[in-house]
């Protein structure tokens, strides 16, 4: 999945974490996640960072796709949440405002595909 950030397309590719051991496992099982990679959690307004190896930045996004708040290096064994959000992406460390992501702006995701 392709990301534009008010219209304007990142440089980022998403991956849609669907299946019950998917969401349950997420990040867990990776050592690292590249600068150009990300998993989004539709259906989400929480994630925890038990077992993971490595900070990640954490984008939790409205009905709309509005950015509601984001966490920058959010440490293993910890959680963020917010109550606005319905989807949340997960980022490499430092990534997130490096990629455009701002609280407020507008987020839109395309299938690879482009439908």
């Amino acid at each position: 999945m392709k990301v534009l950030i008010n219209g304007d397309p990142a440089e980022l590719e998403l991956t849609e974490a669907k299946r019950f051991s998917q969401r349950f496992l997420g990040l867990t099982v990776f050592s690292h996640l590249p600068a150009d990679r990300g998993l989004i959690f539709r259906r989400c307004r929480s994630i925890h960072m038990f077992f993971m190896r490595f900070p990640i930045d954490v984008v939790f996004l409205d009905r709309s796709g509005g950015v509601v708040r984001i966490c920058e290096s959010l440490k293993p064994w910890s959680m963020a949440f917010s109550a606005k959000a319905d989807t949340v992406i997960e980022l490499a460390a430092n990534m997130a405002r490096a990629k455009g992501f701002n609280e407020g702006c507008y987020v839109q995701i395309v299938d690879a595909a482009g439908c």
